[in-house]
């Protein structure tokens, strides 16, 4: 029997913990003023069943690991206050290289059509290196039909960054899918393997979202999409990064949220790639 190996890096070892407990704002705050390894070793007391080790062991089992601002691979997108404390990826992709020039589509769900088609085509055109250089589309895997046609394209072209909701069960065509975009970028979790879902995982995957890229496109959102419009909202007002919008049509419930944040000056029209790329940063 292989005796265990503990890990001997406390920083490592803390935020590997502060990632498998429920997101929470005061100890984001608390975080950034005293840094993971204090905040661990005042919160480790009250989770006596919470092994550091034992979650960095089942993450490197299943093939995830734990990447923090400190590794050469973390992404400077994610350098904000309050930003992520780790991130869990799987995958082969250079995580800090593929988020160099790279737009997050958001969609409510399930979306329209129209909203799969429209992103199919963004997405070819987006991720095809002779129009101006292959950018990386990163979107929720397990949202709407226009984030799974955004991934399924980009990972044809080894530039697709999928964001889990690791504690949530998938279906087939998921895992399929989840499977092509490791195999040729990556997929994020801001949980650890093996975390309780919680209502709070939504709100990370919402900032997460936000500011994995420079550029946030909503494709579709009706007035009460409150996770797509959200994502957009945080990427303008709390990131400043531009934001822009599918203008859908005037008949469809899901072209009001795209539409009030055109007419709000929120969001700028994208109908094309070549829409996207002046905003992008420079790799």
């Amino acid at each position: 029997m292989l005796e265990r190996i503990a890990v001997t890096d406390p920083l490592r070892r803390a935020c590997a913990a502060l990632t498998s407990l429920p997101p929470d704002r005061n100890r984001v705050e608390a975080v950034r003023r005293h840094g993971p390894v204090a905040v661990w070793d005042r919160l480790a007391g009250y989770h006596r069943t919470l092994d550091p080790d034992g979650v960095l062991e089942h993450a490197t089992r299943i093939g995830w690991r734990l990447l923090i601002p400190s590794d050469p691979d973390w992404p400077a997108t994610l350098n904000t206050p309050g930003g992520p404390v780790g991130l869990w990826a799987h995958g082969t992709g250079h995580l800090s290289t593929l988020l160099s020039r790279a737009v997050t589509v958001t969609s409510a769900a399930p979306g329209s059509d129209y909203g799969s088609t429209v992103t199919a085509d963004l997405a070819t055109d987006l991720t095809t290196p002779d129009q101006g250089g292959a950018v990386t589309v990163v979107a929720f895997a397990g949202g709407s039909g226009a984030e799974t046609a955004a991934l399924t394209v980009a990972a044809r072209g080894h530039t697709a960054l999928a964001v889990v909701d690791l504690p949530t069960r998938i279906d087939d065509g998921e895992h399929r899918l989840l499977a092509a975009v490791a195999a040729r970028g990556a997929v994020l979790s801001p949980a650890a393997p093996g975390a309780l879902p919680t209502p709070q995982r939504v709100q990370a995957r919402i900032d997460l979202l936000a500011a994995l890229a420079s550029v946030t496109v909503l494709i579709e959102a009706g007035a009460d999409d409150n996770v797509p419009l959200a994502v957009a909202f945080a990427a303008h007002f709390r990131l400043r990064r531009p934001v822009f919008a599918v203008p859908g049509p005037v008949t469809s419930p899901l072209s009001a949220g795209p539409l009030t944040l055109l007419r709000e000056g929120t969001a700028r029209i994208v109908t094309s790639g070549d829409d996207l790329r002046p905003a992008l940063t420079p790799r």
